[in-house]
């Protein structure tokens, strides 16, 4: 049998080129993670939950963490190392260290380019000064050299349990020195490493813009190859940066997020974006977070945070989705003042994991469609005897439903219209083998109760 050649594959259509490899080709490698088993580098995570549940603070928190290279809240935990399947790398976090030499393809520009040096005016806006120091042309093999070491992945300190890195942050929605940077300070984060957009303004005219991920992504990763050392990117929220674009349509979220994921990737940082619940909770949390579902298509991590409903004040951490390890578990904490400021919060982290699912935890409360809970009320209703007909609908009507919602339910339950004794007025009752079960048999007892209560009139009354 003639063996295969892993030799690329071209085709040419009429408006783009494109290159195939056998699949072996790609090489076998293991997952890199921020956070093992919760935030992975080189991909995108997306963090939900209502407004006031700590998702920024949450941020934060890992932005700290990421700036001191130190411990994730469940490392030394009890389990914390069955997060992620042993030999996922020899690096700190699960890491596996890149050879030596190696480095990684950038978007923008080809393996061994530099970053190209600002425009003087827009150095001086961003206050940049000599900045990057350029490689003589005739530098040869030595500044080849001395570009690759720049690009490989930091190394943990021997002090720190994990690589120090540098953050950058983009919020729409926090003020920086209100806010932003006593949180960061209280969570121990170091804000000589957290770099924040001061400005963006348009060449011709000045005009003060947006940062746009499908318009500005180029200057983001500038940024990042100007640093060097950046491990987490964090926007917050990520709809604020989508530059116009409608945020519901599938196919224009997924355009705009392919260059995010490029960039994460071949930069080796990890994604944070931040997202608010929308107000559906009768669907599952995955459907929930704002905007297009294509957000968390394009998210390898999903998590979701929210009030642990059985204990006041405490918070969950719960995993909605994670491609790439199984059995990750939640985390739990509270948002308490912080020692040298108690106006200034921070996270309080529990050590042992929570095992919960996040749809039981902080899910959807299901509610029964309108005609099943007619049914459910007219069961009840009749379940103590015939009631008057214009009893029963001005009942109905008292408590929400709707004339043809009632009918539903009659026909539904097969409720019988009769003539009563009293006037010749029309009376309803249920069938007999509804009258018989145990359902209407508790029925009876609560409509009994509230007929005594005087919540609701006997059978012939008006």
């Amino acid at each position: 049998m003639e063996t295969m050649r892993m030799v690329p594959g071209f085709g040419r259509s009429a408006t783009a080129d494109a290159t195939w490899w056998a699949l072996e080709a790609a090489g076998q490698k293991a997952v890199k993670w921020l956070w093992p088993g919760r935030v992975p580098l080189g991909r995108m995570t997306l963090l939900i939950g209502d407004p006031g549940r700590g998702k920024s603070l949450l941020a934060l928190d890992m932005a700290a963490r990421v700036t001191r290279g130190a411990a994730w809240p469940d490392q030394g935990a009890p389990g914390a190392e069955s997060l992620v399947a042993s030999g996922t790398g020899n690096g700190p976090g699960g890491e596996e260290r890149a050879p030596a030499g190696e480095r990684r393809m950038p978007v923008f520009g080809p393996p061994e380019a530099a970053p190209e040096p600002l425009d003087p005016a827009l150095a001086e806006l961003a206050g940049v000064v000599d900045w990057p120091p350029e490689t003589e042309p005739d530098a040869g093999e030595a500044g080849v050299e001395a570009a690759k070491t720049e690009a490989e992945p930091p190394e943990a300190r021997p002090e720190t349990p994990n690589p120090v890195g540098s953050v950058v942050l983009l919020s729409a929605e926090d003020d920086p020195g209100d806010t932003i940077l006593p949180r960061l300070r209280a969570a121990g984060g170091d804000p000589e490493r957290v770099v924040i957009l001061h400005s963006l303004r348009r060449l011709t005219d000045g005009k003060r813009l947006t940062f746009s991920l499908s318009r500005d992504l180029s200057l983001l990763d500038y940024e990042m190859r100007a640093r060097g050392d950046v491990r987490l990117v964090v926007f917050d929220p990520v709809t604020a940066y989508l530059g116009g674009l409608h945020g519901h349509s599938n196919a224009e979220v997924q355009d705009l997020l392919a260059p995010v994921r490029e960039l994460a990737e071949n930069r080796g940082a990890a994604v944070l974006g931040i997202s608010h619940l929308t107000k559906k909770s009768d669907v599952a949390l995955l459907y929930r977070a704002m905007g297009s579902l294509a957000f968390v298509a394009a998210s390898r991590s999903v998590w979701v945070v929210g009030p642990d409903r059985r204990e006041a004040g405490r918070m969950l951490f719960l995993p909605v989705k994670c491609n790439l390890v199984g059995g990750a578990t939640g985390l739990a904490y509270r948002i308490v003042g912080s020692e040298g400021d108690p106006a200034v919060p921070v996270l309080a982290w529990e050590a042992e994991a929570v095992a919960e699912e996040a749809e039981e935890a902080l899910g959807a409360v299901r509610r029964a469609p309108a005609g099943e809970l007619a049914a459910m009320w007219l069961r009840g209703l009749l379940a103590a005897g015939p009631r008057a007909t214009r009893d029963v609908e001005r009942l109905a009507a008292a408590v929400g439903i709707s004339p043809t919602a009632l009918r539903k339910a009659r026909k539904a339950l097969g409720v019988e219209g009769h003539h009563s004794g009293a006037g010749n007025a029309w009376a309803l009752s249920l069938p007999e083998r509804e009258t018989a079960s145990p359902v209407a048999t508790e029925a009876r007892a609560a409509m009994s109760e509230a007929v005594a209560a005087g919540a609701v009139t006997g059978a012939g009354g008006a």
